[in-house]
């Protein structure tokens, strides 16, 4: 097989609907979903101002961002947090390991 069949999009939304603070309602340790369809979770993290620091679970991750700048977050599990020192818009996606045809 050539590779990955899946491809994806993020809408923007108003900044007006950005948050500082994002806890995660599902991740990698999941267990109410038996289907497997949470075993890949990556959140990703769109910033709105310059110098955007962003910090799981209250410790610094050591990422600054900058306007317009993005960050993948994979690996994160049920009940983290995600906070950040300027408004950010964040995406959850999922899927089933090793799937090829399944996004969420």
């Amino acid at each position: 097989m050539p590779g990955s069949l899946m491809a994806g999009a993020c809408k923007i939304f108003s900044t007006g609907r950005w948050v500082t603070l994002y806890g995660l309602p599902i991740g990698q340790n999941d267990s109410a979903s038996n289907t497997g369809g949470h075993k890949t979770v990556v959140t990703y993290i769109q910033a709105s101002e310059d110098g955007t620091e962003v910090f799981l679970d209250g410790v610094s991750t050591g990422t600054i961002l900058d306007i317009g700048e993005s960050l993948a977050s994979s690996g994160v599990t049920l009940g983290q947090t995600i906070s950040v020192t300027a408004p950010v818009q964040m995406t959850r996606l999922t899927r089933d390991k090793n799937s090829e045809y399944e996004l969420r």
